[in-house]
């Protein structure tokens, strides 16, 4: 017991004895007093930091804010304002007290809303047509509170102020414009025009050339002619589009044609009268038209009837029933005879074939920039019997017409909403190639319009099974570019039209074509010489058939000008006319 005391009483001097030496810094780490001022100075240092960096921040988010705001609507300015946009642009952000317009850039360019582009790609700056946008950017220096002193923005120097704050806007027009593209109908002769329209709508028509003046003359709302079809089909709460989408009966739409016609009082009574006599002339036919084919109407395509004319769009009721006579009859080879009394020509035999325009075109089009409109691919065949002389009293002339696709597209519209006195439309305009020949061409070869056709040479005389005259000639007119063709306002509420031709046609069709006559002459394969016949020999054979086609020239050239512009087609020519326009107002794209 008084061992174990002993070492208790030894180890208890010891550890006194250690305490007693140790140094002051064991001690002071020892000590507790004081450390939650310590910890509580710390804390507050990093809170001052983080309010710091959240008062710059905020102030940051804010001006951005406020810089994204007035350069939207700086967007929106220059894009109502093309023409002047980068004064309408620069103009709202002074309104809007944006510091500094030195970082300003504004472009004006394409945009396209197509789903399938990026965003980036959708606007081209700097295009040379179709502007229908303006994207507009704003640089500037923002000031910073704190973060001079805590340096916590990247790229900011301890000397720093302020941060570069960029933003950007795009903003598209979206204006309108109705128009079409064809042939203005001027050279109307009542009998072929008859002819043409009445076998293209499988029935019988009978108007005069005074009829058809009117009809050239009346005036057809695009979209007081879809209500009237509209309220006709019982169809009032569908939208255009879904209108547009069917296929109706012939009948019902040249009823609707005739009801908005009679909607204007500016039209005659003739014209009323005309329409009402070409809808009875198919009164119970079971024939289906396109309406898709016939008329496309854009973002107007979601309006429903009854809600107006947002474009006042017109079109002449003779150009609208022309069109619709083709969409209707053109899946079919028509064939007629023409019972025309004209100097020189003994008959004429009309044979047609009407393709289909390009999918998803249609021949009138109410669209934004890029919208397009387009004829018909078209293949005519005019067999004339000319009165000739001696043994060769009929010369047989077989004239096979190719007429490719037509079309317009709108390329540029300039409208301000606040004054569309200032509107300005441009078309590109390009004209269907035309093919003619004097040659021979089946019946089938002319049905099937998807397939070429090779003319071979045609008989142009065959005088008493002896002697045989054959010929074939072939020219082509062609422009493979487009031609722009721009409408004021004035010219398009005047109905103004205009016209763009092939850069080679210098001539009338049936004069080249009778420069470009090869003619061979045979007589019993041959064996016979043609000055027994009395045709004057080889010359003289061809010299006849030269003449009495010459002759004939102002006659036939009458008869495909009348046959040609009844289809919508001017020999050569694109007509184009732009029948209303809208200025909308810009919006937001990006």
């Amino acid at each position: 017991m008084a061992m174990a005391k002993y070492v208790a009483e030894f180890v208890a001097h010891e550890v006194s004895t250690v305490r007693r030496l140790a140094p002051p810094s064991i001690k002071f780490l020892r000590d507790c007093r004081g450390s939650t001022m310590i910890v509580t100075a710390v804390a507050l240092t990093a809170l001052m930091g983080f309010v710091a960096l959240g008062v710059d921040m905020g102030s940051l988010f804010l001006q951005s804010r406020r810089q994204q705001t007035a350069n939207d609507l700086a967007a929106l300015a220059a894009a109502s304002d093309l023409t002047h946009a980068s004064a309408a642009a620069l103009a709202t952000l002074a309104q809007n007290k944006t510091s500094s317009t030195a970082g300003v850039v504004v472009q004006t360019g394409t945009y396209t809303p197509d789903p399938t582009l990026t965003p980036s790609a959708r606007f081209v700056a700097n295009t040379s047509s179709g502007i229908n946008a303006a994207r507009v950017t704003v640089q500037t220096q923002q000031p910073i509170y704190f973060g001079r002193i805590l340096s916590l923005f990247n790229g900011a120097g301890a000397n720093s102020t302020a941060v570069n704050v960029s933003s950007s806007a795009i903003a598209a027009t979206n204006a309108q414009a109705s128009f079409t593209v064809g042939s203005r109908l001027l050279s109307l002769n009542g009998g072929v025009i008859n002819t043409v329209l009445g076998s293209l709508l499988g029935t019988s028509i009978s108007l005069s050339v005074m009829d058809y003046q009117s009809l050239a003359s009346a005036k057809v709302d695009l979209f007081s002619f879809m209500d009237q079809l509209a309220t006709r089909l019982n169809l009032t709460a569908l939208s255009y589009s879904q209108i547009l989408a069917t296929s109706v009966h012939t009948a019902d739409v040249l009823q609707a044609v005739q009801s908005a016609a009679s909607a204007n009082s500016a039209n005659s009574a003739g014209a009323i009268a005309a329409l009402a006599q070409i809808a009875a002339a198919k009164q119970g036919s079971s024939d289906l038209i396109s309406l898709s084919s016939l008329l496309s109407l854009g973002v107007y395509g979601a309006r429903v009837p009854g809600e107006g004319d947002p474009l006042n769009a017109t079109i002449s009721a003779l150009n609208l029933v022309s069109t619709i006579a083709q969409i209707s009859g053109g899946a079919n080879q028509l064939s007629a005879s023409l019972g025309l009394s004209l100097p020189g020509i003994a008959s004429i035999n009309l044979a047609l074939a009407i393709g289909q325009r390009p999918v998803g075109t249609s021949a009138i089009s109410v669209g934004a920039v890029g919208s397009t409109a387009y004829t018909a691919q078209t293949r005519l065949l005019l067999t004339i019997s000319l009165i000739g002389s001696g043994k060769a009293s009929l010369i047989n002339v077989p004239i096979y017409i190719e007429v490719a696709t037509a079309y317009a597209r709108l390329t540029a519209l300039s409208c301000s909403p606040s004054n569309i006195n200032t509107a300005s439309v441009t078309l590109g305009v390009k004209p269907g190639v035309i093919d003619a020949w004097i040659a021979n061409v089946t019946p089938a070869a002319m049905t099937n319009i998807t397939a070429p056709i090779s003319p071979g040479p045609a008989t142009l005389v065959n005088a008493i099974g002896v002697v045989t005259v054959t010929g074939s000639a072939h020219v082509s007119m062609s422009n493979m570019t487009e031609t722009p063709l721009t409408f004021s306002y004035a010219d398009i509420t005047a109905g103004t039209v205009k016209s763009t031709s092939t850069t080679d046609f210098t001539t009338s069709l049936l004069t080249s074509l009778i420069g470009n006559l090869n003619l061979q002459s045979t007589a019993l394969g041959g064996l016979l010489n043609l000055d027994l016949l009395g045709l004057g020999g080889l010359l003289g054979t061809q010299n006849l058939v030269t003449s009495t086609l010459t002759a004939a020239t102002s006659s036939i050239d009458g008869v495909l000008v009348s046959v040609l512009t009844a289809l919508g087609i001017n020999i050569g020519e694109a007509d184009t006319w732009v029948t209303g326009v809208s200025c909308g107002n810009a919006v937001l794209v990006n």
